[in-house]
């Protein structure tokens, strides 16, 4: 019995030896990123949001460049702002490029063009292209990757400096711009998606879906309301509590056991009503709402949530055709 409590006790204290070396390995592998340089190119929404993040939670923010609010910004900071990209650049470890798409190959030829330190990371944080958008950069040795954060910016920097935290990051690229990405994912607290390259369009058009265009469907909404002498600031108030409670059942329940309303009853009556009202006002909301409608019957005629006949009826009256 005896023989048996010590082999017990040994393997705990194994355990917890263990365990105490991967907490001092987490810890060094922090201290070593909080001592990470970093510059950013590209001082927009997400560029200044991003720099915010990482400098309050202990990266060293060194430089920044481009674009009319690079300057103020970097002085705000205290970080040095530089005339050219690759003088940036090559003050960091890292460099984020936080410009327009249409400009990143652009914008990889002038860093390629410049003599950057060999161990430099750049990393992009573009959410429709791939690291090969940095294809000249990799011509020359330096490490590429891309660094998307799942989320929207507006122009209030601080709150997108907050709302950075705890969130997802698409990454791609070479496994020491991919180990980099990692590390500042981690600094913030976030969880990272590994995306395929040829697959990254896809990814952003799911992400313009889900922000972007719930925007327009909200603004749709809103402006209905508002031909009902509803002005647009009560109308999103009073569409908070709906647009949360869908939101909540979404994430508890996934998309199909969250939708309710006249569609998933299969209740034509209803949404014949509602176009022909759109449709006696001349109103253009009446094609999204036929657009959105007709995904949404496919999608629960595909789950076996409508009889074959609510799918025809739903389906006739969404094309405008008499039933």
């Amino acid at each position: 019995m005896c023989g048996q409590e010590g082999t017990i006790a040994l393997s705990e204290k194994s355990r917890s030896f263990g365990k105490s070396i991967k907490m001092l390995k987490k810890k060094e592998e922090r201290q070593a990123v909080e001592k990470m340089k970093f510059a950013i190119i590209g001082a927009g929404r997400a560029g200044r949001s991003l720099a915010r993040a990482l400098q309050a939670a202990g990266g060293e923010f060194v430089a920044v460049a481009g674009g009319t609010a690079a300057e103020p910004f970097a002085e705000k900071c205290g970080a040095a702002f530089c005339a050219t990209a690759a003088v940036a650049a090559a003050l960091a470890d890292v460099a984020l490029l936080a410009v327009p798409d249409r400009a990143m190959e652009t914008l990889a030829a002038e860093l390629a063009a410049a003599d950057l330190p060999p161990d430099l990371v750049v990393l992009h944080i573009c959410g429709s292209q791939s690291a090969a958008a940095l294809a000249a950069l990799r011509e020359k040795n330096i490490s590429i990757g891309s660094l998307h954060p799942l989320q929207s910016f507006t122009e209030d920097t601080e709150a997108g400096c907050r709302h950075l935290r705890n969130i997802y990051f698409a990454v791609d690229g070479d496994a020491p711009a991919v180990k980099m990405a990692r590390q500042l994912i981690d600094l913030l607290g976030g969880k990272m998606l590994i995306v395929p390259g040829e697959k990254r369009a896809i990814y952003h058009a799911a992400a313009c879906m889900a922000s972007n265009y719930l925007v327009a469907v909200l603004h749709a909404a809103a402006e209905l309301m508002e031909g009902c002498g509803i002005a647009e600031t009560e109308a999103l108030h009073a569409l908070q509590p709906i647009v949360e409670g869908t939101v909540r059942n979404i994430m508890e329940q996934g998309t199909t056991k969250a939708l309710t309303g006249p569609l998933m009853r299969g209740d034509s009556l209803t949404v014949e009503r509602h176009l022909a009202a759109l449709d006696d006002f001349a109103l253009p909301e009446a094609e999204l709402y036929r657009a959105i409608g007709r995904y949404t019957v496919a999608n629960l005629a595909k789950n076996s949530l409508l009889s074959e006949v609510q799918v025809k009826e739903l389906q006739l009256v969404l094309e405008n055709k008499a039933r």
